[in-house]
């Protein structure tokens, strides 16, 4: 404790006298080099931000990252530790090191998996690298760790956009649009993009379900006369599926009996012998 303690002392004294140097005698390189004294007396990050500073004005940010680097090795996987790793990748990031940044980061979250600061400059990095593969393996690992308890379902919709509008993955993009219908199954953003994949792959049952599902959303006073029948004209034209188009056609004739329809139903009936 009397170790540590003297250690605390000598620090700031050498803090106050790096102040004076930078501020009084206008000194940046021997201030720099006094508080660097400072730091790793005790590997305090404390004085962060001022080391950025100054290593900025006398262009020692080499020297500052071994010395941090020196800092990690010594404090390891303890807060100290990865308050050092933040500050590293906060820096790197600054120097557009986007790859160092990304290393410290993700050392911080093997460690901690909730910790959020490094998770969201894991987010703008992996974006700023374009590295869409990583981004949606940083979100999964997001969701599996539960990093933000219940707030998963924006984290699902960011994977599926991103599976859809940047990887251009349809597969990839429909599995992940399903997710989130899972847990929330009217969620209208999903049920357009799906209807938008499915109509470009061909995929009429899927479509057929997507619309089924945006039709019972809505209240069956409010419901689109044009849309149902839509919805059974694909049954009847692309499904062979008679049967699931009558209920719906015979809903939009009682809704507002259009001509047109008229003439799909019976169409319809005829295909089934009624």
């Amino acid at each position: 404790a009397d170790v540590e303690s003297d250690a605390a002392r000598r620090a700031s004294l050498w803090a106050r006298q790096a102040r004076v140097q930078s501020e009084r005698m206008d000194d940046a390189e021997t201030a720099f080099g006094t508080l660097l004294c400072a730091f790793q007396l005790r590997f305090a990050d404390v004085y962060g931000a001022e080391l950025a500073r100054l290593a900025e004005r006398c262009g020692r940010r080499a020297d500052l990252m071994e010395a941090y680097g020196r800092g990690v090795a010594i404090l390891g996987d303890v807060e100290a530790g990865l308050a050092l790793r933040r500050r590293m990748g906060d820096w790197c990031a600054k120097a557009d090191d986007l790859s160092g940044a990304q290393a410290h980061y993700q050392a911080v979250l093997n460690v901690v998996p909730r910790d959020e600061v490094s998770f969201a400059a894991m987010e703008s990095i992996l974006s700023r690298k374009a590295d869409w593969t990583g981004l949606v393996n940083l979100l999964e690992e997001a969701i599996s760790q539960n990093v933000y308890a219940d707030e998963y379902r924006p984290l699902l919709v960011r994977i599926a956009q991103i599976r859809q509008t940047r990887c251009r993955d349809n597969e990839g993009a429909v599995a992940a649009w399903k997710r989130v219908l899972e847990a929330d199954p009217r969620h209208p953003e999903a049920l357009e993009a799906l209807g938008a994949l499915f109509l470009f792959t061909e995929d009429w049952a899927g479509l057929a379900e997507v619309l089924e599902r945006r039709r019972t959303a809505i209240p069956e006073e409010e419901r689109d006369g044009a849309r149902t029948v839509r919805l059974a004209e694909l049954y009847l034209d692309r499904l062979a599926a008679p049967m699931r188009a009558i209920p719906l056609l015979e809903e939009a004739v009682a809704a507002e009996a259009k001509v047109p329809w008229l003439r799909t139903l019976a169409r319809a009936q005829s295909e089934t012998g009624d």
